[in-house]
């Protein structure tokens, strides 16, 4: 069973319209459900993107947790509201991961990433990250103190990940995938400009080429692509297994890929509106 769980942001949308949606994608079946729409009074729609749409997505149990641009909402598997949190330090949110009893959110408005308690069920962990002449820095802080970075999108952080080696860390201007192992961040390996979603993945880095409209999964060796349906609108990854990942696009596609065997194995479109992209993905472990 392949099926996975879709955020989307709606561009286009004016205010009091939809700007966001959840969609559950079999990809098996070569089916979709709309599962939820997303009207939030908050949104700034004063830039192309600003505060709209539902952005990254994790499962964990019976819970659902996605995130908006400033907050983190928390849904039951069928998608009731059940509650919502909030740090003056959690602003443009794009990704978001789960690991070891927390959830993590890329803060770019703060150049920062939070750690979310999922128990106590509050923040209570944050770190500022700065690219500057004397190197990579990661400055630990409080996410509820008054003391805090200072508002700045240097690095545009999108992308986060974590396993036993660490959090790994990315962004449109990061020039890689970075390495946080609690006491130093090192870059391990250079991107390109623009990158979104990038994350270890078997023997290399699997990401969202974003300005090139491709997902690559880069090996020492290799460097394989996978074209977008909307050049420059790459943007969610999830992997099924040891070979496949669904990637998503714009106008709201999410693509089946095979690195084995080179070929892109199914796409489907869920909307032909060009300013409708998919945001997020995650593995649904439900049954449909």
């Amino acid at each position: 069973m392949s099926i996975v769980l879709a955020t989307s942001v709606r561009l286009g949308s004016e205010p009091g319209e939809s700007h966001g949606a959840v969609h559950l994608v079999d990809l098996d079946q070569q089916r979709a459900a709309h599962v939820l729409e997303w009207k939030a009074k908050g949104a700034d729609w004063q830039e192309s993107a600003g505060g709209r749409g539902l952005r990254g997505v994790a499962i964990d149990g019976e819970n659902v947790w996605i995130a908006g641009s400033d907050a983190l909402f928390l849904f039951n598997r069928e998608f009731e509201l059940k509650g919502s949190f909030r740090s003056p330090f959690l602003g443009d949110c794009q990704e978001i991961a789960i690991f070891d009893g927390r959830l993590y959110l890329t803060s770019a408005a703060f150049d920062s990433v939070l750690g979310f308690d999922l128990e106590e069920r509050r923040f209570i962990w944050g770190l500022h990250v700065q690219d500057g002449k004397d190197g990579l820095l990661g400055t630990p802080f409080e996410p509820h103190s008054a003391l805090g970075p200072s508002p700045g999108m240097s690095l545009q952080l999108n992308s986060i990940s974590c396993d036993a080696r660490g959090m790994f860390i990315s962004g449109a201007r990061t020039q890689g995938l970075l390495h946080f192992d609690a006491r130093r961040i090192v870059r391990v390996v250079s991107l390109p400009r623009g990158v979104n979603n990038a994350r270890p993945w078997r023997e290399g880095i699997l990401f969202n080429d974003t300005e090139a409209g491709v997902t690559r999964f880069m090996t020492p060796g290799h460097n394989s692509a996978f074209r977008s349906p909307l050049p420059g609108f790459a943007r969610g990854l999830c992997t099924l297994d040891e070979h496949r990942f669904a990637s998503g696009s714009a106008p709201a596609t999410v693509t089946l890929h095979d690195v084995e065997t080179m070929k892109t194995v199914v796409s489907i479109t869920l909307d032909e509106n060009p300013r409708h992209s998919i945001h997020a993905l995650a593995i649904w472990p439900f049954a449909a």
